[in-house]
């Protein structure tokens, strides 16, 4: 099994989530995407970190601005380039920690529950400090921290998709995510999908915490915008 998360079905990431979540899924994206031009002028220089498959980045670039898709998945970016038509993203596979840049942006993000997927203080501290490095001075961050109401398995089947999600702690803060799809296909043959990789439960006093020694400081607590989310959502500004 591949334990990048969610290489094994990028191909369908999408689907599942958009027959999952139905018009919430949908809400949410459009939430985001107005919260952000609220924030930025286009055109922007804005960072997207855990991109994925461009659920922010294809419409943000599309508005002009100047986006860099990053995430640690190639199968991921590879449905991103496929999606684009044209709209001009670059992309960098790599994890947060390791993204470097020599042009300082406007805007990050760090939305959808990126957080969830760094395991250690360390590499948080290391993954913040890089985002605070690839910013203007007064540059921002868009971040939202996943509640407990996150951390529940489900399943739903609607005759095309069945999807089974289950979560089970590890102890402390840990837990594993096990995700198990079988799509119908038109010839009537069902292709499967699994998935399994650890997350974290991040207290929301911890990512600030650190995120204030990185060198940021709390503009504003966006999380009543965002309710029903099932996470708190922060914008961050550098010092």
């Amino acid at each position: 099994m591949n334990h990048t998360p969610h290489a094994s079905w990028a191909e369908v990431y999408d689907l599942a989530y958009e027959r999952s979540f139905g018009p919430l899924y949908g809400r949410l994206t459009d939430l985001t995407l107005n919260v952000i031009s609220e924030l930025c002028a286009s055109p922007s220089h804005i960072i997207d970190f855990g991109a994925g498959t461009g659920r922010l980045a294809i419409p943000l670039a599309r508005e002009g601005h100047e986006v860099v898709a990053v995430d640690p998945c190639e199968a991921m970016l590879e449905q991103l380039r496929k999606k684009a038509n044209g709209v001009e993203i670059v992309t960098e596979c790599c994890s947060m920690s390791d993204f470097r840049s020599s042009k300082p942006a406007d805007l990050a993000l760090g939305v959808f529950t990126v957080l969830l997927y760094i395991q250690e203080e360390q590499e948080l501290l290391e993954s913040l400090s890089a985002v605070r490095s690839a910013l203007k001075d007064g540059g921002r961050m868009l971040v939202d921290v996943a509640t407990s109401a996150l951390f529940h398995g489900f399943e739903m089947s609607d005759g095309l998709l069945t999807r089974q999600v289950t979560i089970q702690s590890c102890g402390g803060a840990h837990y594993l995510y096990r995700e198990s799809l079988e799509l119908q296909n038109p010839d009537g043959d069902v292709t499967r999908y699994d998935d399994e990789f650890v997350i974290r439960r991040w207290a929301t006093d911890e990512i600030l915490e650190i995120a204030r020694a990185c060198g940021f400081v709390i503009e504003r607590d966006l999380s009543a915008e965002f309710a029903g989310s099932g996470s708190q959502y922060f914008l961050l500004q550098t010092e």
